[in-house]
């Protein structure tokens, strides 16, 4: 279900006004309750994002190309803060609780003025009790560079509310994965470089658009990290995928290696089981996964 929220554009600053001024960056945001998105669900919140007033305000191209513009939202519940539940420390503030950030600098967006984007918070992430929940959605933007004063803007959007599923641990263990020496298009992994270098493999395991563990090992064919990659703890709503997201990232470019879901079946639970040991550019792996319920809140 769609909800359309005009934005409550009262804005809360620092009083002095040398240090902070208050300006447009955001409109047209809108709030998608209950949506599922890349095989989670959880809130889609899209926004429109416009640094025309910014440019305008600051009047030197040269410095604008330097601005660094940061959203930061934060949802609460009945006005308190949410905890966040394990695995999701990227969407996490330094209190512990539930904030998501984005970041707008790249040139081809400052470019163009205005751009329209999203952010998206997997039901998972928060620690709340199974049912429906009031919601309050807070944003945040802040534009920095080399130039004064720091630019801003605060909006708080009316409250709307969620029914929160059930949320499941699953754990993880990688022994290995091993990478074949030529890429999708049979050609070495770094091509173009003095030598034939193997990949730089990270591996990730994605709740929707949200890393919740990750690691990286420079130039091998054969990832393994002991201890470091078992027992790998997150929390997915009922029905949610986790995706096991396999990539050679590099300065600058960054080639797909394999993925694969991690599905939830509830015939499954509390079964240990393994993915497929070969897939994409993946020719032998052995990850094993296991999803258990979770105990009911108090």
């Amino acid at each position: 279900m769609m909800l359309f929220f005009w934005l409550i554009v009262n804005s809360i600053f620092l009083p002095d006004p040398k240090t902070q001024k208050e300006i447009a960056f955001i409109s047209n945001v809108k709030i998608n309750q209950d949506y599922t998105y890349q095989g989670a669900i959880g809130v889609y919140i899209t926004y429109e994002m416009s640094t025309k007033a910014l440019r305008k305000a600051i009047q030197n191209d040269s410095l604008f190309k330097k601005t660094k513009i940061l959203l930061s939202a934060s949802i609460t519940s009945g006005n308190k803060p949410i905890q966040t539940h394990p695995g999701y420390d990227i969407l996490t503030n330094q209190r512990g609780f539930l904030e998501v950030h984005n970041t707008h600098s790249d040139m081809p967006f400052l470019n163009t003025e205005k751009r329209n984007s999203f952010l998206f918070i997997p039901y998972a992430a928060m620690k709340l009790k199974t049912g429906k929940h009031p919601l309050e959605l807070a944003i945040n933007i802040e534009a920095t560079g080399p130039y004064p004063p720091t630019y801003c803007q605060a909006l708080t959007l009316r409250p709307f509310s969620i029914q929160k599923p059930s949320v499941y641990q699953v754990t993880v263990d990688i022994e290995f994965i091993e990478v074949n020496k030529l890429n999708a298009k049979n050609k070495v992994w770094d091509f173009g470089l003095a030598s034939k270098i193997p990949p730089d493999i990270t591996t990730r395991i994605f709740v929707a658009n949200t890393w919740v563990w990750g690691d990286h090992i420079d130039n091998t064919y054969y990832y393994t990290r002991g201890p470091r990659s078992k027992n790998i703890k997150f929390y997915i709503s009922k029905n949610d995928e986790a995706r096991l997201h396999i990539e050679d990232r590099d300065l600058v470019i960054h080639d797909f290696i394999g993925e694969q879901i991690i599905p939830f079946k509830i015939r499954n639970l509390n079964k240990t089981l393994h993915l497929e040991p070969k897939f994409d550019s993946v020719i032998d792996s052995d990850v094993s996964y296991k999803i258990e319920a979770v105990p009911a809140m108090d």
